[in-house]
């Protein structure tokens, strides 16, 4: 499974921090008004300014909801501030939509709706077409899809046996290792937590979404 972490924004953590501050002064806040508005200790919001501290990915889409800009241009890979409702393509370079939560616990729908956009190297990335979806729940901590990071799904409606899934059972989604059985198909957890058991359907009751491919860590 890829990993792509954090560090692939080290180069742009001091655009960050002045685009930070000076948006920051442009809006006319202080650190601690910021810090309320987002949900953040002023302390952290200084250490951000000062490049001390970097952003995680919900600090980050937060910052850019605040200000009413993208995060590729707080984070420097832009000059364009305005959302843009199509992404703009670059070398090398594919922007990958992150849509709403995907369940790793008890199911819940997943909204259709683009939050935003992650700019990702293609080199890193499988043929296909790629989303990213945030994880939420314990269910698959063991396959390393914890709490809040954002999985990366190549959309297909067919999965090998062991895959990890983001299936569709009804109007409810979640995310489970896939095992193929005689005419019915099981969606097994992967954790330490004993309440979550594996769950067998008929083949025709489930709808592979996607694969999980990957995940960035926030």
């Amino acid at each position: 499974m890829i990993h792509i972490y954090r560090e692939m924004y080290a180069d742009n953590t001091s655009v960050f921090a002045q685009r930070l501050q000076k948006l920051r002064l442009e809006a006319g806040w202080s650190q601690a008004e910021l810090g309320e508005r987002i949900d953040l200790e002023q302390s952290e919001v200084s250490r951000l300014e000062r490049n001390k501290r970097r952003p995680s990915y919900d600090v980050l889409t937060s910052l850019a909801a605040a200000f009413g800009v993208t995060t590729d241009y707080l984070m420097g890979r832009s000059d364009d501030r305005h959302p843009q409702r199509e992404p703009v393509a670059q070398p090398g370079i594919k922007r990958v939509p992150v849509v709403g939560d995907i369940s790793c616990g008890p199911p819940v729908i997943v909204s259709d709706n683009i939050e935003d956009y992650m700019a990702l190297p293609e080199s890193a990335l499988p043929v296909g077409e790629i989303i990213a979806a945030r994880v939420r729940g314990d269910s698959m901590e063991r396959a390393n899809l914890r709490d809040g990071v954002l999985a990366l799904i190549r959309l297909q409606n067919i999965a090998e046996d062991r895959d990890i899934v983001a299936a569709c059972i009804g109007e409810e989604s979640t995310v489970k290792r896939l095992r193929h059985l005689d005419g019915f198909i099981a969606l097994v957890p992967e954790s330490d937590n004993p309440e979550h058991k594996p769950a067998t359907y008929r083949e025709e009751e489930v709808r592979i979404v996607g694969v999980v491919i990957g995940t960035i860590w926030g």
